[in-house]
């Protein structure tokens, strides 16, 4: 059940495709005005149906999975045919520029702190040269920044985030009939389609049942997937965006359905979290839990580092709820501790690739298990590494919490879905490694439309009347000469 099969041609096909399907795409609609909408449509289509796990090599330069090559293919179809949206947001786009050199920096300085080569029993990690500071630094630049930049310069209107917010939630419906086949069936579509499962079949099996994965490299994946649109339709319902059939409501219920089914402790929660913030949380009272939430996905790692965090405790709270969710959040609980030992040897700028960052034993076999992205990140590249990559997500957050009163109440409202959906996603970074490209795309467009929505602060009274009595004050010198007007 857990063999690998060769992929078939299919596979590579619909892979290598996919970029010219991309280009036409946004050719075809190069006149239109709903960039956002389209680029939202190719970018859900290919995390939802292209093969996962699936790299074409090519020298020099790191693997493309379809994370790559769709936000690859997007960029360059956007400055052939929408060079505008690129050119927009020039001011703004420093801020990822500028988290951008400081990890290409940081890169440098883990690959020159690592030259050494690491040997466990008749294993041999190579130390890193200067072709793994361009390969890294461009995986950097690809996994990053570029989707980042795609969401800051294509989602800069309320429309346009609307238009995010409604293909969410239709492709969670597309999803829907696959996503119930396999709940019955276990997951088969990706094997049966590209002739090969994505990850280990038996991390599909949970409970007595199975997490399905349709297209998408694992279970999990698809449980966030579904949160997203679960999220957007809550927001949509509140808008009252009564044009979409089904409406918001009925697609809010079938994708909290959808979540349940996924057999996702953390999604399950996080969409109980949504409902309640939804719900009963006004505006300013949801700011607070962003900068609450932003707080800890930055103390976490001084917290585990320092033995403040309560892990024995927070294992015992879901030991009462499930005691195969407890054992699997100790043990990663357990191998955080052990990869946080080895981090703190090259704290700064961490061990870089190869699998220098874990944990092998005398005889020559890798013995740890990176769970949370944040110690892969902390581990491979220190803490520079680590804020960079969670400055993209957090900054947009504060970013909003900051220009939120500014924000018209309809505008503020969509605007709070996406800063509540990236926070989620952030603090999911702390147990699991799927962060995936849409991820930083949403950040990207948070950061955007957090100022691009606000309006212009209101003056005090009195400066307004001021300002008018002036006006209608001719300064010295400038007095109207009779028969001056015509």
């Amino acid at each position: 059940m857990g063999l690998r099969v060769t992929p078939n041609a299919l596979a590579w096909a619909a892979l290598g495709l996919w970029p010219v399907v991309v280009l036409v795409t946004l050719a075809v609609r190069s006149r239109g005005g709903r960039v956002a909408r389209t680029v939202t449509w190719l970018m859900l289509l290919s995390a939802m149906f292209l093969p996962s796990n699936l790299t074409f090599k090519v020298p020099g330069v790191p693997g493309l999975d379809k994370n790559r090559v769709c936000v690859l293919a997007l960029w360059v179809g956007l400055t052939l045919f929408h060079p505008r949206r690129l050119t927009e947001a020039v001011k703004s786009a420093r801020f990822p520029r500028l988290v951008f050199a400081v990890a290409a920096w940081g890169v440098f300085q883990t690959v020159r702190t690592n030259p050494d080569a690491l040997v466990f029993g008749p294993v041999t990690l190579p130390g890193l040269t200067p072709h793994d500071m361009t390969s890294t630094a461009l995986a950097v630049f690809l996994d990053h920044y570029l989707p980042f930049a795609v969401g800051q310069r294509v989602y800069r209107t309320e429309r346009d985030l609307r238009d995010l917010f409604e293909v969410m939630t239709s492709c969670v419906l597309i999803y829907a009939p696959l996503f119930l086949f396999e709940v019955r069936m276990s997951p088969q579509l990706h094997r049966w389609v590209y002739g090969y499962h994505p990850s280990e079949f038996i991390q599909s099996v949970r409970g007595g049942g199975f997490r399905p994965m349709v297209f998408m490299n694992h279970g999990l994946v698809v449980a966030m997937f579904l949160l997203t649109g679960f999220v957007a339709a809550l927001a949509l319902r509140h808008r009252g965006a009564s044009r979409l059939q089904p409406r918001p409501g009925w697609r809010a219920a079938i994708a909290g359905v959808l979540v349940l089914l996924s057999r996702s402790l953390g999604a399950t929660i996080y969409a109980g979290v949504a409902v309640l913030m939804h719900r009963f949380l006004s505006p300013r009272a949801l700011a607070r839990v962003l900068v609450v939430i932003a707080a800890l996905v930055v103390t976490y790692p001084l917290l585990r580092a320092t033995a403040a965090f309560p892990a024995e405790r927070v294992v015992e709270f879901f030991r009462r709820i499930s005691p195969d969710r407890s054992a699997s959040l100790l043990f990663r609980f357990d191998q955080e501790e052990q990869l946080l030992a080895r981090a703190r040897l090259r704290p700064n700028y961490g061990w870089g690739g190869w699998g220098r960052n874990q944990i092998w034993a005398p005889w020559g076999q890798m013995i740890s298990v990176t769970d949370g992205y944040w110690i892969i990140m902390l581990g491979a590249f220190g803490y520079v590494g680590f804020g960079c990559f969670f400055a993209l997500l957090l900054i947009p957050v504060l970013r909003f919490v900051w220009y939120r009163k500014r924000q018209p109440p309809s505008a503020q409202r969509l605007c709070g879905a996406l800063a509540l959906l990236v926070s989620l996603f952030a603090i999911d970074q702390l147990p699991n490694a799927l962060p995936g490209f849409m991820l930083l795309t949403y950040a990207g467009a948070l950061f955007s439309l957090s100022r691009d929505l606000a309006r212009r602060p209101a003056r005090p009274r009195r400066q307004r009347a001021a300002e008018a009595a002036e006006a209608t004050v001719a300064p010295p010198g400038t007095e109207p000469v009779m028969g001056a007007v015509s």
